[in-house]
């Protein structure tokens, strides 16, 4: 179990570095800097929001 949940939390991170690339490419394509920049922080807090709810999940299972 604890396996997969590593492997879940891997697969994330990929998720949401690729996710910020992503939004950095389709902002770029428009050619504003503000919107890119905007991108950039979109796509780090939402990382850090996958990362707080991966790491909430593993606290209740260890509680269980």
């Amino acid at each position: 179990m604890n396996e997969t949940m590593t492997f879940i939390k891997q697969k994330v991170g990929l998720i949401s570095i690729s996710t910020i690339i992503l939004l950095c490419l389709i902002f770029m394509l428009f050619n504003t800097p503000s919107s890119s920049y905007l991108s950039i922080f979109i796509g780090i807090l939402f990382g850090m929001h996958l990362q707080q709810l991966l790491t909430e999940i593993d606290y209740f299972k260890k509680r269980k």
